[in-house]
């Protein structure tokens, strides 16, 4: 099973990839933890895209995953690959809250 959760901050993106991981018994991947450099001495210093690219790969070529993250542009791949895709939306009253 691949599944790829997508939604703005605090929609629950994270909250529902740890629920599906436990009761599946499938691994989740968080798409911050590829795009931001977090070895850095820096805050917010993005990893080079070729390595984000890179460990993106690793991440497909496993037979199972969940992927979640607010990212669409450099993940093309994951929506391809998946199996099953959520759309988490929360009213801008709510965010902005």
């Amino acid at each position: 099973m691949k599944i790829h959760i997508i939604g703005g901050p605090g929609s629950g993106k994270t909250f529902l990839a740890e629920k599906l991981s436990k009761e599946l018994g499938i691994t989740h991947y968080d798409l911050d933890e590829l795009q931001w450099d977090n070895k850095s001495d820096s805050y917010d210093i993005k990893r080079d895209p070729v390595e984000r690219d890179k460990l993106l790969c690793e991440v497909l070529k496993n037979n199972n995953w969940i992927i979640e993250g607010v990212y669409y542009a450099w993940c093309q791949q994951c929506f391809a690959n998946a199996d099953k895709i959520y759309i988490l939306s929360v009213p801008r009253y709510k965010y902005r809250y």
